[in-house]
């Protein structure tokens, strides 16, 4: 085969690109014009794969901006309901955005739900109660302050024993006090 059957075919070309001036002739073997025609076709097809690839690589960036700004206003919006019906407690969003989730429904909509403003009384009442229990201190171990005080020993007429009062600073603390006043406040046992 010649270059001329080539030159039909469009693989090889008469001019270099410039006008007047004529290329030269080359002649390859059908074979190896078959494979060069193979190579160039799986080259052009790897090339557009990778344009393609190039141009999806290149569009998620512009889509994660905008779906992060679409988040962010969402997030805005969510915060705004919530104080607008008056959840500011963190345990009480948490509810709320658990509750729209579960339920498949928008925030906004659940928290005009009368199901959900029962779980929600139902968890601040709740909530109210352990704070309120919280700060109470009772005397540790089912015993009262109360036994520790002098007053109580001084009526009671009998110094205490290291059972009744183990901690040994107020037992003396309690007994002290008992002498200073005059014993144990009875002079005899009929009083």
């Amino acid at each position: 085969m010649t270059t001329e059957n080539n030159n039909q075919d469009g693989a090889a070309s008469d001019k270099d690109g410039e006008e007047g001036k004529e290329g030269e002739t080359v002649s390859v073997k059908k074979n190896d014009y078959d494979k060069l025609n193979e190579t160039l076709g799986s080259l052009k097809r790897e090339l557009k794969d990778l344009r393609k690839e190039n141009e999806e690589f290149k569009k998620p960036k512009e889509t994660s901006q905008n779906h992060q700004q679409n988040d962010a206003v969402i997030q805005r919006l969510e915060r705004l309901s919530l104080q607008q019906a008056g959840l500011t407690h963190k345990d009480d969003v948490e509810l709320a955005r658990t509750t729209a989730k579960k339920w498949g429904m928008n925030l906004e909509d659940v928290l005009g739900d009368d199901d959900f403003k029962g779980k929600l009384e139902r968890q601040r009442t709740t909530r109210g109660n352990a704070e309120a229990v919280e700060n109470i201190k009772g005397g540790g171990k089912g015993e009262s302050q109360t036994k520790n005080t002098p007053a109580y020993w001084i009526a009671k007429g009998a110094p205490p024993t290291p059972e009744e009062v183990p901690d040994k600073s107020a037992r003396t603390k309690i007994i002290r006090e008992m002498m200073n006043r005059g014993g144990t406040g009875k002079q005899f046992y009929n009083d």
